[in-house]
């Protein structure tokens, strides 16, 4: 009940329309409306146009009726496992049918509205943002790599400017830093490396090109070589101890950490293959709105059961308890950048391209770019593309 207990103290430090709150096996019938949070096991719309939602605490389970005339309550989208907060009217019932609650209202967690960035007082500094390098494959963009390199030394501009290359402080590698084995069929034809250790040492001997002034974040995903369940942990010590580099930085995955004062949000974003069938508007081709629902629900992977595989770990560190400045994710191989409430969003890229497998599901990779922000102005966000 982690989930519960985390998303259930945002919702009432969010919604004072909830307090007094009460357990569900508390309610009862009065004229003051009954409030409470619960976790949504079940949602389905009954055969006369009506939804009926079934929500659990740690004390008890409650049906909720949200009526067919309430427009305004039906086009809220719940989906299962959410935590969401309910006031309405209470009636008791036994037997088959049960106690019901009448809905009047649905509160949802979510981000401030109009979150404030984070101002480093370092002047002048950028971070770079990508994701999904999937080193060891025939299809990694190895020259394209290489004039990123030399952006970051100055010596070679693309759409930004070979001097601005020397002022990233920081880059963030949002997953899937190797091809990895067996991730999908019949991958070996497209390694170079089918050895997972040697995909590693080729990717220590490409991180080794950056300048030593910039720190590497690097999270996994489901490419590397940790577990698939998430929350993901860093990489092994024998991975890691193949990198020289020396500020260089191995973290979880999802995971939020700080450069230079700006708080950052990391998710390779494997739950966008879940949001996919869940949200109308989440598409392959436009993942960073699966971002924008991760923060809506504050959870990067906000359902269980579905394709993205959830440790059962007594803490859920999918919970969005810190809200970011930026959030960065990938997976996906698309590249996109926008803002939300605030909060600077960035779609990683890829530096792989297409795969035959990609071909064969149509999805259309874009790769070779970045998103670079300086991290002492708060609207600034950059494409890094070559030109």
């Amino acid at each position: 009940m982690s989930r519960y207990r985390k998303l259930r103290s945002i919702l009432l430090e969010q919604h004072g329309d909830l307090s007094p709150v009460e357990n569900i096996s508390d309610l009862r019938g009065s004229e003051e409306a009954a409030r409470f949070v619960g976790i949504v096991d079940s949602a389905r719309t009954t055969k006369n146009g009506h939804i009926m939602l079934e929500l659990e605490d740690p004390t008890g389970r409650i049906k909720v009726l949200i009526s067919k005339n309430r427009r305004e309550l039906q086009s809220i989208k719940v989906v299962e496992d959410e935590v969401i907060g309910i006031t309405g009217k209470f009636r008791s019932g036994s037997g088959r049918g049960g106690s019901i609650v009448f809905a009047d209202s649905i509160l949802k967690v979510d981000v401030p509205s109009h979150h404030r960035r984070r101002i480093s007082p370092d002047k002048g500094l950028l971070a770079a943002f990508t994701s999904d390098i999937h080193i060891g494959s025939r299809m990694f963009l190895e020259k394209e790599w290489k004039r990123m390199i030399r952006w970051f030394k100055g010596e070679e501009a693309a759409s930004l400017k070979a001097e601005d290359g020397l002022r990233v402080k920081y880059l963030v590698v949002a997953g899937d830093l190797v091809d990895g084995i067996g991730i999908y069929p019949d991958q070996d034809r497209d390694l170079i490396h089918k050895d997972i250790t040697k995909q590693y040492e080729a990717l220590a001997e490409s991180l080794s090109l950056v300048p030593d002034h910039i720190e590497i974040i690097l999270i996994p995903g489901n490419h590397d070589a940790v577990r698939l369940a998430e929350p993901q942990p860093p990489l092994p010590e024998e991975f890691r101890e193949l990198f020289t580099n020396p500020g260089i930085h191995f973290l979880s995955n999802p995971t939020t950490f700080d450069i230079s004062g700006v708080r950052v949000a990391a998710y390779h974003g494997k739950s966008i293959d879940d949001m996919v069938t869940l949200f109308k508007d989440v598409t392959y081709e436009r993942p960073i709105q699966g971002m924008k629902e991760m923060l809506r629900s504050r959870h990067f992977g906000p359902t269980y059961g579905m394709r993205n595989q959830l440790a059962p770990e007594e803490d859920d560190m999918l919970v969005i308890e810190d809200v970011p400045d930026i959030f960065v994710s990938g997976h996906v191989h698309r590249f996109e950048m926008d803002t939300y409430k605030g909060i600077q969003l960035i779609e990683g890229s890829t530096w792989q391209s297409q795969t035959p497998f990609q071909k064969m599901m149509n999805l259309k990779p874009q790769p070779a770019k970045m998103g670079v922000v300086e991290l002492s102005l708060p609207n600034t966000m950059y494409a890094w593309e070559i030109t």
